[in-house]
């Protein structure tokens, strides 16, 4: 619907969206370039999916290893970056 696709519009131009994404960026440079060993052809998401979980809430979906969907590539690499104590909750 068009206040959807105005909705987005305006979400992905906003000043603190820009501005994760300029971090996120330099996660991939700082962080993960130097995991993998090369930044030449190394792809990447973007932007990156987040997943929310909330505390007592039966998570949606079940475990799963990306590797069996085809739409995974086999080399695919996912890093879990929790912004929030995880442990003990």
């Amino acid at each position: 619907e068009k206040w959807q696709k105005r909705y987005v519009h305006q979400f992905r131009n906003s000043a603190p969206y820009l501005h994760f994404l300029e971090v996120y960026h330099r996660f991939i440079v700082q962080v993960v370039v130097p995991l993998v060993g090369r930044g030449e052809g190394l792809l990447y998401q973007c932007p990156p999916t987040l997943r929310c979980q909330m505390p007592g809430v039966v998570p949606m979906g079940k475990p799963h290893r990306d590797s069996d969907f085809d739409a995974h590539h086999g080399a695919e690499i996912n890093f879990w970056i929790p912004v929030t104590p995880v442990w003990g909750s």
